[in-house]
């Protein structure tokens, strides 16, 4: 599943997730500071987050989906040749 591809190092992913993290709570910290109850804002941001990363899912496995399809007709048509 992952031959060919370049894995990301301890230190990237790290960097990713801080990133991710301060991203968070800017975010959440500007809509308390908006008068938005900070609960409200950590549900609405969580929510969002989690409504995002489905989304991006769902598309990679569309994109696989058509790529192994095209695979499995260069494949039927290399043997039927």
């Amino acid at each position: 599943m992952f031959t060919g591809q370049h894995l990301m190092n301890p230190y990237q992913i790290l960097g990713a997730i801080t990133l991710c993290a301060s991203l968070f709570a800017g975010i959440v910290a500007l809509l308390a500071m908006q008068g938005l109850p900070i609960i409200s804002a950590f549900v609405i941001v969580y929510a969002a987050a989690i409504w995002f990363m489905l989304s991006l899912q769902r598309r990679a496995r569309q994109a696989a989906d058509c790529a192994n399809h095209s695979y499995q007709r260069i494949t039927d048509r290399e043997a039927n040749a």
